[in-house]
């Protein structure tokens, strides 16, 4: 018998009193009946094991005739020892996650960081009660192999991607359950953790890992058009009164045209809100309070359709007809992890603080480059050796170029290179008709031609695909994946702690302009013009994803960018919803 329960437990309140308290009506849609009734798990069990706390004896002959009622008992996971199953009336209490922090906070903060212990320490309580770290194996190494895979092949990736759905689980999930409902007993947490989140990640991980580098490619070329249609229709030029394009073009219009359907007199707010409810569905609403309503809806409507099919594709279907067990769910994962998530990636802190992390690693290669070439040339050849070097190097490069294009020119390309929406992203963000009128109309001339001969066309887009393709396959290693995990997890979830990422808070539009035109003066196109020439054109390009107090306070421009994202990503991973 556990040595706790000996003690008298408080009764906690029941689920259904929450639920049925809430004002957040998720039954309109009817995910409650997509699921069959046959599935079995432990979620609904956990939920009516809340209700009452009685003790071991009264409980187990509760559990064998709540089957009448509509929720059912669940089964034991898996993941326990059988001498664990023999003690069916024990729960993993507060006091169980309290003794595994007395034995894991005296880990050195130079192999377990502070934002990973309490991962840690959650993970342990789910998959290995009373787990120590050893003399010559951390908990760390340890933890790992007890794990359920999500991924095969790689441990690192797999407690990478632990760690991401344990950080949720603390942050959204953890506090919310254990205090709201009053309650110690965390077989719920588990259940959610076990049930859901590692299912729904070994799927979506499983869908993701089917997708070709060509496949990836088009993904990437589709996420690059939506970024420049973006800028399209919100940058502005040098001359707007406003900070988006859409505004501005509004008033020019009720200035220009005689038509009723539009008012020089209306509110730029209101202009701006108009736009977007057109744009997309989260935005059709009256009041601020239906549209944050709106936007929660769509992502449970989201969330339900990937649940249900990440548990058809899955053995072990966590998901019951259960009305309560159902909603519950859609909640968490709508409510408090998709909706945390998306209103964390469309921020404007977030949004140039990634962007500013990109141009200064960019900047500190390139610095890296021109040091190590400035070194080279003090104790190098002569300038004649380097010359006949130089033109060995581009005589074979040009051989070899017109070796690939005549092999390949034969049969159409998998990825159309030429007609790929990066050259369209820079021409939008760089103003090249603008800037450079001569360049912009040399390109399209050449692409022109390019075009209108049908082996070069194919060639180039043959040998600048499989490029790419290797590419890819070579940058995309397990340790980089891992490595990308553990930022976006930390920028994520942990931005605002001083201690973990003090030099991401704060960026400012003016640090992130600054750095951008650093890098360019690197460049040689860009060094011809004109330092504050160049930052004014940036900055009226960036401005639009930095927060604007007058017309948009809560982001709404960055919100419709990466709802945009988040439709195209979901759509060519789930195609089959």
């Amino acid at each position: 018998m556990d040595r706790y329960q000996d003690k008298i437990k408080p009764r906690s309140r029941p689920v259904s009193a929450i639920i049925s308290t809430t004002t957040t009506n998720v039954t309109s849609h009817d995910h409650g009946t997509l699921f069959s009734p046959s599935s079995a798990t432990s979620l609904n069990g956990n939920i009516s094991s809340q209700t009452q706390t009685p003790p071991a004896k009264a409980n187990i002959s509760h559990n064998a005739n709540i089957e009448s009622g509509p929720i059912k008992l669940l089964q034991t996971p898996r993941y326990y020892s059988e001498k664990e199953t023999k003690k069916s009336s024990s729960y993993i209490t507060k006091k169980d996650i309290l003794r595994n922090e007395l034995r894991t906070t005296g880990l050195p903060t130079n192999n377990e960081p502070k934002h990973n212990r309490i991962e840690l320490q959650f993970l342990v309580s789910i998959y290995a009660p009373g787990l120590r770290p050893l003399r010559n194996a951390s908990l760390v190494e340890r933890i790992k192999s007890r794990l359920p895979k999500i991924v095969d092949g790689d441990l690192d990736v797999n407690f990478s991607l632990h760690l991401f759905l344990s950080t949720i689980m603390v942050k959204f999930v953890n506090s919310w359950y254990l205090t709201k409902l009053n309650t110690s007993n965390v077989e719920f947490l588990r259940a959610v953790y076990d049930d859901v989140l590692v299912v729904l990640v070994r799927d979506l991980a499983s869908r993701v890992t089917c997708l070709s580098s060509c496949d990836l490619l088009h993904l990437a070329d589709d996420l690059i058009s939506i970024l420049n249609t973006h800028l399209k229709e919100f940058a502005n030029d040098e001359n707007g009164n406003y900070s988006y394009k859409v505004v501005d073009g509004y008033y020019n219009l009720a200035d220009t045209e005689n038509s009723l359907a539009y008012d020089a007199s209306k509110d730029p707010k209101d202009v701006l809100g108009n736009y977007l409810s057109q744009q997309h569905i989260i935005f059709d609403h009256k009041s601020d309070a239906q549209e944050e309503e709106q936007q929660l809806l769509y992502l449970r409507v989201m969330g339900t359709k990937i649940l249900q099919k990440a548990m058809t594709n899955n053995a072990k279907d966590a998901l019951f007809t259960s009305k309560i067990t159902s909603d519950l769910l859609i909640l968490i994962l709508g409510d408090l992890v998709m909706a945390q998530i998306v209103k964390k990636i469309s921020s404007s802190e977030f949004i140039l603080g990634s962007l500013n992390n990109v141009v200064t690693s960019l900047l500190s290669m390139v610095k890296e480059r021109e040091i190590s070439k400035a070194q080279a040339t003090v104790s190098g050849p002569s300038v004649i050796t380097q010359f006949v070097a130089l033109a060995c190097t581009i005589y074979q490069s040009m051989f070899m170029l017109v070796s690939a294009l005549k092999s390949c020119s034969g049969y159409d390309a998998p990825f159309d290179v030429i007609n790929c929406s990066v050259f369209v992203l820079l021409g939008t963000l760089f103003r090249v008709d603008q800037t450079w009128p001569l360049v912009y109309t040399l390109a399209l001339s050449m692409r022109t031609i390019i075009l209108s001969i049908l082996g070069l066309k194919n060639g180039i887009n043959n040998v600048v695909s499989n490029f790419l393709m290797h590419y890819m396959s070579k940058t995309i290693s397990t340790e980089t994946i891992s490595k990308v995990i553990d930022q976006l997890r930390i920028k994520l979830f942990y931005s605002e702690d001083k201690e973990v990422a003090h030099e991401d808070q704060h960026i400012s539009l003016d640090t992130v302009v600054d750095n951008i035109v650093e890098l360019f003066n690197h460049l040689p196109l860009m060094k011809q013009q004109h330092p504050d020439f160049l930052r004014n054109k940036i900055k009226r390009v960036l401005i639009i994803f930095a927060k604007d107090e007058e017309l948009d306070r809560t982001n709404k421009v960055n919100l419709l960018l990466c709802i945009r994202l988040l439709d195209q990503v979901v759509y060519a991973i789930y195609n089959d919803i």
